[in-house]
């Protein structure tokens, strides 16, 4: 095990352990107040005295590889865990009902915990998904707190990642359903490829009704694809109690963050990180849908934007360091070496295709360079997640400059909360960031390792430029929200349409769904970025595209769309997508999101959709193009255009979309805008 575990080291980067012998004590029995029985194992350092103990609870198995991995990392660097199964997986006692059962037992298991001769009586967690998700249940609501927090691709509510835009994520709830559904009785714990249960799979998805797909998936009822979808309804607080995100901004444990732009969970997690900075962030939109002229939105609420509020950005100028320094005391953008800030582009005319993009995550490791506004240091590091994750930072990484998106009461330094955002999905690259996080998070709150706490609260993968990115606060200040707007004759600009222009049309058939592929997804082999360019020859999708950019733009922070619509079902969903075209024509999705309309309503339609946040270079000569469509199958569920519930739906009705161009426009978070 000693060489498996040096080769594990190396693999991610990890400093050397400080306490290579350990000893495990399996299958512990940890009492339920219902007198239901969990089973954990126990990693520590051998003949230690008592210690903290960082708690990590699993769905998944505490046998499985990457549990008993992150466990001897840790536990071979002079800490205590503890791996627990939950209720109902793996021999804990019980039934599993995902999401409902965690703050019970994990309060339970924590008393528990702290009462053992062995635990020193602080505690930590770590854990990624569905583990990071068990850590939320319990971290707002134990006393005394905990001592750190490490939350790995993950949200302090999942429900709203269930039901993105009121939709049914239906690609990623089976796929989680499937895995739920056959993970005791897999072969290999699930881990060689099945291509028989994959073409099942891909049947199911077509499935109707969708609340019994599961058997056609795996042939048996699984109790959380039923759940999601019989409760995917307006209203329906059947998931209410399984929410912690209130409790979030009253948190006081210290907090370290790791997600990605390609993973599901990183709209609630980085709602998450704005609400421990203490920040008012005002994007002056949020996700829903209001008819023209006012009343109350579908989700949230909308209002109609000041033409005057986005400041139109102008060329930047830059350092042959490619370093730029932003606000009063502000927080320094530091880039790699060997471009120059000032091919950066800013908006400047139409907006349109060019050079092939290089791929993120090949990048080498190019020698840092030192910002000048306070921030620190960010390391052009490709995708050496384990480098970044543990980099130390030099300068203060506190003060913050106040921008128009970030008004920080508090600060992300005096909560002590940090993110690291990466190139990665729901995906090994993001796993092997999480753990070198763990080493070093934990190492400092519970063995007093500080040096590498200094580093700025937010650190970002700016993807096509291969680069790592230093901020105070999320979203950026330095980031400007820029309106692209939707033009006659399928065009986009930087300027709003003059004069009156007809609106365009297409047709949704729920039976023939457009299709989507790529984006967040749980699949690894179907996620990320994709080839468009085949459903963008779909008649019912609308292909706005804009002029060659001059120069590089950079996007970082959140991203929404208003879409000015009319159906004539009044059952519909709106889908928008950016896409990045290259000089061959290659249409590469970025960000996208959706939005289920207000049932009923056959009037125009004001909609604001939320798209995922990016960091993104669109680079020299390539073009920007947005879609507009009624759907994205089998990424999300079709509206059957019936008004029937989503879960019972089985007849379809085609809806007619006409997207009125005044006014309709993407929202961009434009970087080193002035």
């Amino acid at each position: 095990m000693g060489l498996l575990s040096g080769l594990l080291d190396r693999f991610l980067g990890l400093p050397e352990a400080t306490t290579p012998d350990i000893e495990v004590t399996h299958d512990l029995s940890v009492p339920m107040p219902d007198g239901v029985v969990l089973l954990a194992d126990r990693y520590r350092p051998r003949g230690a005295e008592p210690l903290p103990v960082v708690l990590v609870r699993t769905p998944y198995g505490k046998h499985k590889f990457d549990a008993k991995g992150t466990a001897r990392v840790l536990a071979r660097r002079g800490m205590q865990v503890i791996v627990q199964n939950v209720r109902g997986t793996f021999g804990s006692g019980g039934r599993f009902a995902a999401f409902h059962q965690e703050r019970e037992d994990g309060l339970a298991t924590a008393t528990w915990l702290r009462e053992q001769p062995w635990c020193d009586g602080r505690l930590a967690t770590a854990g990624a998904s569905y583990l990071g998700y068990t850590q939320w249940a319990v971290g707002p609501y134990l006393d005394p707190p905990l001592e750190a927090m490490c939350l790995g691709v993950t949200a302090s509510e999942f429900t709203t990642t269930f039901y993105p835009g009121g939709v049914l994520s239906l690609h990623n709830m089976l796929t989680w359903s499937a895995l739920i559904g056959t993970q005791e009785e897999a072969r290999l714990g699930g881990l060689l490829p099945d291509p028989r249960q994959a073409r099942r799979m891909r049947h199911a998805m077509a499935h109707v009704p969708i609340g019994t797909s599961d058997l056609a998936a795996i042939g048996k009822a699984v109790p959380f694809l039923r759940e999601v979808a019989a409760h995917a309804e307006p209203g329906d607080g059947f998931w209410s109690d399984t929410e912690n995100s209130a409790a979030v901004a009253k948190t006081t444990t210290p907090i370290s963050m790791v997600t990605g732009w390609w993973d599901l969970f990183l709209p609630a997690q980085l709602r998450d990180f704005v609400a421990l900075q203490g920040s008012a962030v005002d994007w002056g939109r949020s996700a829903g849908a209001m008819e023209e002229g006012g009343g109350d939105a579908a989700t949230g609420w909308a209002e109609e934007p000041d033409p005057n509020a986005a400041t139109r950005a102008v060329e930047c100028g830059g350092s042959s360091e490619a370093t730029r320094s932003m606000g009063e005391s502000g927080a320094s953008v530091a880039a790699g070496a060997g471009e120059d800030s000032a091919d950066t582009a800013t908006p400047a005319g139409d907006e349109g295709g060019g050079s092939a993009a290089a791929e993120v995550g090949g990048g080498s490791g190019a020698s840092g360079v030192t910002g000048v506004g306070g921030s620190g240091v960010a390391r052009a590091a490709g995708d050496n997640a384990v480098g970044v994750a543990a980099g130390v930072a030099e300068g203060d990484g506190g003060r913050g400059w106040v921008g128009e998106w970030a008004l920080r009461a508090g600060g992300v330094s005096a909560r002590r909360a940090r993110i690291l955002i990466g190139p990665w999905g729901h995906d090994l690259g993001a796993i092997r960031a999480v753990l070198a996080d763990q080493v070093s998070w934990l190492s400092a709150h519970l063995l007093d390792d500080t040096a590498q706490l200094h580093r700025s609260p937010v650190r970002l993968y700016l993807q096509r430029a291969n680069r790592w990115l230093d901020f105070d606060a999320w979203p950026p200040p330095q980031s400007t929200p820029t309106p692209l707007y939707l033009l006659p004759h399928r065009r986009l600009g930087w300027d709003a349409p003059g004069g009156a222009s007809g609106p365009d049309t297409f047709t949704y058939d729920p039976a023939r769904p457009t299709r989507s592929i790529g984006g967040p997804l749980l699949d690894m082999r179907e996620s990320k970025q994709r080839d468009n360019r085949d459903i963008e020859a779909r008649p019912d999708v609308l292909v706005y595209t804009g002029a060659p950019l001059p120069r590089h733009l950079d996007l970082v922070g959140p991203v929404s769309a208003t879409v000015h619509v009319r159906t004539d079902t009044g059952h519909a969903d709106l889908f928008v997508r950016l896409c990045d075209v290259d000089a061959s024509g290659v249409s590469r999705n970025v960000t996208d999101g959706i939005l289920r309309l207000p049932p009923g309503n056959e009037g125009v339609v004001r909609t604001e959709i939320e798209l995922h946040p990016t960091g993104y270079r669109f680079m020299r000569g390539h073009r920007l193009r947005v879609q507009v469509a009624g759907g994205a199958f089998p990424r999300y569920a079709r509206n059957h255009g019936t008004g029937e519930p989503v879960g019972q739906a089985v007849r379809t009705r085609p809806t007619r979309f006409e997207i009125f161009l005044d006014g309709s426009s993407l929202t961009l978070p434009v970087l080193g805008a002035q």
